[in-house]
């Protein structure tokens, strides 16, 4: 009997061990508003952009930022028009917001990077198994693949409309969820 429960006790751990709780991350901000604008690189599977993030604090007093940003360079943020400093490390982008902000305050961020994307945007083109494939790309970003190729609070506890601004090759054609509201040449 002693044997019995000692061995379901240690299959009881290690199911344990497999079944860890990934709790939802604290957002400092409420995102308002997104404007995704992206170029897609086919040649280097690259995504040159620019987002703007249009969010208030969720805090009485925050002075720091933190995205979620993986696979990518970022080279500029400014806030409401004035650079600020940042870093990164491995998977997060880490911004000092210069002062400090309440609730009341209404804030814009742009964030202009280049990423790789390894996963969350996905590009296919001609290679020497398949020399007829169509060059297209994609986004398969649910639940939190975004990151990869757009600095963003990647989880699903957050909600923000979004603009997405589009720039491919004249022989393309960019698909995107909602209404298409201009197209140029």
């Amino acid at each position: 009997v002693k044997k019995i429960i000692f061995t379901l006790l240690f299959i009881s751990f290690i199911q344990s061990e497999n079944n860890i709780h990934h709790s939802t991350p604290n957002r400092s901000v409420d995102i308002l508003h997104s404007i995704i604008d992206i170029r897609l690189d086919f040649l280097s599977e690259k995504v040159i952009g620019k987002v703007s993030h249009t969010f208030i604090p969720l805090g009485s007093s925050i002075s720091n930022l933190d995205l979620d940003a993986e696979d990518m360079i970022v080279r500029r943020v400014r806030l409401d028009g004035k650079d600020i400093p940042f870093f990164q490390s491995e998977e997060k982008l880490h911004m000092d917001l210069v002062k400090s902000f309440t609730w009341s305050d209404t804030l814009t961020i742009i964030i202009n990077y280049t990423s790789t994307p390894r996963t969350g945007l996905y590009f296919f083109k001609p290679d020497s198994s398949y020399p007829n494939r169509r060059l297209q790309a994609w986004t398969q970003g649910e639940e939190t693949d975004n990151h990869h190729w757009v600095p963003i609070y990647d989880y699903p506890n957050e909600r923000a409309t979004f603009e997405c601004k589009l720039t491919v090759d004249k022989n393309l054609q960019a698909i995107s969820n909602g209404e298409l509201v201009s197209k140029t040449d």
